[in-house]
């Protein structure tokens, strides 16, 4: 019978992962960073449709109001991954392309996709209902100068 005082004199095992298990995990490492974009997208959005903004100028509002953070967060990661899979050796090298990959895919979705998808919702299918606040009329004796 093992002994918690012979287990702890086991050599330690170390496992190394083979390139296809690095490429099933990358996908799902990025999946946290690549929910919290989307998320945030879609609440830009949705506080401009609080506002009364239309469809169109919500989504770009969300589009530019998105972008730079975005693009940072992924040309960092991008950037300090770069050297590590140049010079990492083997076992670092297909995780690192693996997770540039997903982090330009999932950039693409973020910026590209989402904005498509909530469109569609929102005039094709109609599962998100989307009124726009009425825009006040302006009054013509203000527009003539107001000199009465």
């Amino acid at each position: 019978m093992a002994t918690s005082a012979n287990a702890s004199r086991r050599p330690l095992q170390t496992t190394y992962l083979s390139k296809s298990e690095d490429l099933v995990r990358c996908p799902l490492a990025s999946a946290t960073s690549t929910a919290r974009e989307n998320a945030a997208t879609c609440s830009v959005v949705e506080e401009a449709h609080e506002r009364g903004e239309s469809l169109q100028e919500s989504l770009l509002d969300a589009g530019v109001a998105r972008l730079r953070p975005v693009l940072i967060t992924v040309g960092a990661t991008v950037l300090g991954l770069v050297p590590l899979a140049l010079h990492g050796g083997p076992l670092w090298e297909a995780l690192c392309y693996a997770q540039i990959g997903v982090l330009m895919l999932a950039t693409a979705i973020t910026l590209l996709l989402v904005p498509v998808l909530y469109a569609a919702f929102v005039m094709d299918l109609r599962w998100i209902t989307w009124r726009e606040a009425p825009r006040p009329v302006p009054d013509p004796s203000e527009a003539a100068g107001g000199h009465g």
